[in-house]
């Protein structure tokens, strides 16, 4: 889906916001870099809960956020949007009609990939399809097993929870429209002031891994974002 071969990759398929935005003081950026002789977008920054007078004074209580994400394919100048590669794109409806964004179709595979290096911050991964609200995504943890090293992490898509405004959504759903994918990113939520870095080098879909012919093997997927393999090696 996304990786970040080189710094135009970031410039012109990435975008990023904070706090900072609507009164807030934190600090946030992302650039290309070469972390371990590894090319991937380096999303840093500075979290701060303080909040500007101005802000205050128009309802503003709470700061503490900074988040990136890619951005949707535009149209061209022959107001058509430009083709992407399958076997994930959908740039069409069944009726021939162009929709709104080209989008990921991940509905034939069971998890989200994720191939990063963090520190032990309270990141989230954020997905929006091009079927809801615009201020509703679908989220969840990114938990890290080994901060300050390499790692892949496995999200079943089953298990993102749909937000509102940073908040779950009870609204009736039947789940996310998995055929239309729009972007994909990271937050930082976090009541805890101070600096922060996290390493992305790849974010794709992955199917469910086969077990060892010699082993009995079981995924849990897990609202925890961990996806425990159990192994019988009695047999």
């Amino acid at each position: 889906m996304v990786t970040f071969p080189t710094p135009d990759s970031i410039l012109q398929n990435c975008a990023i916001g904070s706090d900072n935005d609507t009164g807030g003081y934190s600090t946030a950026s992302i650039d290309h870099v070469q972390e371990d002789g590894v090319p991937c977008l380096r999303f840093k920054g500075a979290l701060s809960l303080h909040v500007s007078p101005e802000a205050r004074g128009r309802g503003m209580t709470h700061s503490g956020w900074a988040g990136w994400r890619t951005t949707p394919l535009g149209a061209t100048i022959f107001n058509r949007y430009p083709p992407t590669p399958a076997p994930f794109a959908r740039g069409l409806l069944a009726d021939g009609c162009v929709c709104r964004h080209p989008t990921w179709d991940t509905s034939l595979f069971r998890f989200l990939s994720l191939r990063v290096k963090g520190d032990d911050r309270r990141y989230y991964i954020n997905v929006q399809t091009d079927s809801l609200d615009p201020i509703e995504l679908w989220q969840h943890r990114l938990f890290l097993r080994t901060p300050g090293k390499w790692e892949t992490v496995l999200i079943p898509w089953g298990d993102f929870l749909r937000t509102r405004n940073g908040r779950i959504s009870y609204k009736k759903f039947d789940g996310m429209d998995r055929e239309r994918v729009k972007t994909v990113g990271a937050s930082l939520i976090e009541r805890k002031e101070g600096p922060f870095c996290l390493y992305v080098a790849e974010i794709k879909v992955a199917p469910p891994l086969p077990p060892p012919p010699s082993l009995s093997c079981r995924w849990h997927g897990s609202r925890l974002g961990v996806c425990n393999l159990e192994i019988d090696c009695s047999r």
